[in-house]
């Protein structure tokens, strides 16, 4: 198991809860699919799709590294720089590895300032669970149908464009 890859791993926990009666997986299901999540979120920490983010102070606070913000002032943060923090992820922050989300105690759930794709706090994402609903369902039914390759002129990891979402360059 330790030299499969993670397109295997992902195809053997879909085909190992996914059978011929029921091809599609229901809503509890999808809590079965723990690796499938943990890839995603594995997937969200090193290319989130808002790299760039920010927020408007509204009362004066101090951030975790002790350095005060005061209202008014604009703090902005860069997910595609923390997501490879090995201060924050570990030595091995630079590596894909969807197991790093596998071992958490709060079933799946990562530290929503440690990993805030989905945003945290107040403004957190209220669409955070659909969206994870959409996104294994969706992972989940074209992994079942489809082999993906690279294309044989395509980087990986791919180059991206400058935007506020995280876009990739198109290849002319």
């Amino acid at each position: 198991m330790a030299n499969q890859s993670v397109e295997d791993l992902l195809l053997q926990e879909i085909n190992s809860f996914l059978i011929a009666k029921n091809p599609i997986p229901l809503y509890d299901d999808i809590k079965l699919f723990k690796y499938t999540t943990a890839t995603l979120y594995e997937t969200l920490r090193l290319y989130p799709s808002v790299p760039v983010n920010g927020r408007v102070c509204i009362k004066e606070d101090i951030l975790p590294n002790n350095t005060p913000v005061y209202p008014g002032k604009f703090v902005k943060f860069n997910l595609y720089i923390m997501g490879r923090d090995e201060k924050i992820w570990g030595d091995d922050a630079k590596q894909f590895n969807p197991k790093r989300f596998l071992n958490l105690k709060n079933d799946l759930k990562p530290n929503r300032f440690k990993f805030a794709s989905f945003s945290g706090g107040p403004r957190s994402c209220v669409g955070e669970q659909f969206a994870t609903l959409e996104i294994i369902i969706l992972t989940i039914m074209l992994l079942k149908e489809f082999k993906f390759e690279l294309a044989s002129d395509q980087k990986s990891p791919p180059e991206f464009k400058d935007s506020i979402l995280l876009m990739i360059k198109i290849l002319s």
